[in-house]
C-alpha cells in the first residue's frame, strides 16, 4: 500500500467533480438567508427548456437570467455566480463565525447536492474539494487497509449531501469550530459497491480562519446478510408519508452487468427531495452476485406524486431499459418524523 494508490482515488473524486460540473469556488461577500432560492419544479423545467440548446458560457448566462426572471434575489444570483453559475443555495444554517450553505447543482448527472462552509476565511470552503483531504492518515488506518483487500479499486467519493444532519458542527475548547463530514468509499465507480465511509473534520479557529482538515476514521456500511430483511419495494403499494419524513425504496440490482437504476423522469421537488442512493451487496461470497440499490427520499411538501425509475446502462442512450418501476407517493397529514421501508 502506498500514497500513489490513494492519490489515484482522490484524483477520481476530482475527475468526478469536474465531470459533474463543479467549478472553482470564488470569494463572495458575507452570505445571509436572503441569498437562498427555492424554485419549484415548474420554474426549473422552464429554465431547462430555455437553456438546453445552449452550452458553456451561454448556458450559464441563461440559467442566471432564468433565476432573475423567476424573482430570485440579487443576493441569490450573486451566490450562484460565485460558484460558477451552475447551482444555487437552498438553505443556510448559521453557526457563527462559519455557516453551512446547502447547495443544489441541478444540471449534474450525479451528486446534485453540496455543502459549502461560508462566511469564514476564506469566504467559501467546498467540502468536496479533494485537495483539502490529506490521504496520509487514511492509508495507514488498519480498517482502510482491510477494506482495500476486499475492494481493490476503493476510492473516495462525495457522500450524501442532502442529509441535513451533516456537516456535524462542534465547538472546540479554544472557541473554534469543527465540521465533521462523511465521504463514501466506493469500489471504483459511482454505482459500485459501498465499501464504507471515511470521516474528516474541517477545522476553524474562533475568528473563522480555516486551519485545515483532520482525518477521523473509517466506518463500515450496513451489510445485508439476509435479503429478507430488505425486501424489494412493491410498486403496487402506495407510499404514505408526511412532510419531514424520510423513506427508502429497495430494488434488486447487479452493477457487474452495467445496469443501474436511474430516474426515468424528474422528481416533483415541491413534494419530494432525493437524498441519495447506495448499492449494498449481500454476503454471498459469489463473484458477480447481485445486491440491492437503496434509494432514499424525504417528503418536503404535501400532495400526490410518483417516482419513475428505469434499470438501464447509462451509456446506451437510445436503448429501452431492462426494467422500469413506478411508485406512488402520498404526502399528507402530520406524522412523527421517522424512516420507513415500504
Amino acid at each position: 500500500m502506498n500514497k500513489t494508490m490513494l492519490l489515484t482515488g482522490l484524483c477520481l473524486l476530482l475527475t468526478a467533480s469536474t465531470l459533474h460540473g463543479m467549478s472553482p469556488v470564488q470569494a463572495t461577500p458575507r452570505i445571509g438567508p436572503d441569498a437562498c432560492w427555492s424554485p419549484d419544479a415548474t420554474i426549473m423545467e422552464k429554465i431547462r427548456k430555455e437553456c438546453a440548446p445552449l452550452s458553456g458560457d451561454g448556458f450559464e448566462a441563461c440559467f442566471v437570467a432564468g433565476m432573475q426572471k423567476s424573482g430570485a434575489s440579487p443576493q441569490a444570483v450573486a451566490f450562484s455566480q460565485s460558484i460558477g453559475n451552475m447551482g444555487y443555495m437552498k438553505d443556510l444554517r448559521k453557526h457563527g463565525p462559519v455557516d453551512i450553505a446547502f447547495v443544489v447543482y441541478p444540471f449534474r448527472a450525479n451528486e446534485n447536492q453540496g455543502f459549502l462552509l461560508v462566511n469564514g476565511d476564506p469566504p467559501q470552503v467546498d467540502v468536496d474539494d479533494p485537495g483539502l483531504l490529506s490521504p496520509e492518515n487514511l492509508i495507514k488506518d488498519p480498517r482502510y487497509l482491510r477494506l482495500k483487500k476486499q475492494y481493490p479499486a476503493v476510492a473516495l467519493w462525495p457522500g450524501d449531501r442532502s442529509d441535513s444532519d451533516y456537516p456535524l458542527p462542534e465547538r472546540t475548547p479554544d472557541g473554534g469550530l469543527r465540521f465533521m463530514v462523511r465521504y463514501r468509499l466506493l469500489n471504483g465507480c459511482h454505482a459500485c459497491e459501498l465499501a464504507g465511509h471515511a470521516r474528516y473534520a474541517f477545522e476553524f479557529d474562533k475568528t473563522g480562519r480555516f486551519l485545515g482538515t483532520t482525518y477521523l476514521g473509517v466506518e463500515k456500511p450496513i451489510e445485508i446478510s439476509d435479503f429478507s430483511e430488505w425486501p424489494d419495494s412493491d410498486p403496487a403499494a402506495p407510499i404514505a408519508v408526511a412532510p419531514g419524513q424520510t423513506f427508502t425504496l429497495t430494488l434488486p440490482s447487479n452493477p457487474t452487468t452495467g445496469y443501474i437504476w436511474q430516474p426515468a423522469e424528474p422528481f416533483d421537488e415541491r413534494i419530494l427531495r432525493f437524498i441519495g442512493s447506495e448499492y449494498r451487496s449481500g454476503k454471498t461470497g459469489l463473484t458477480g452476485a447481485g445486491g440491492r440499490e437503496v434509494w432514499t427520499f424525504k417528503a418536503v411538501g404535501t400532495g400526490e406524486t410518483r417516482i419513475m425509475l428505469k434499470y438501464a446502462r447509462p451509456w446506451e442512450k437510445d436503448a429501452a431499459p431492462a426494467k422500469t418501476a413506478r411508485f406512488t407517493v402520498l404526502s399528507v397529514g402530520e406524522m412523527k418524523k421517522q424512516s420507513v421501508k415500504p
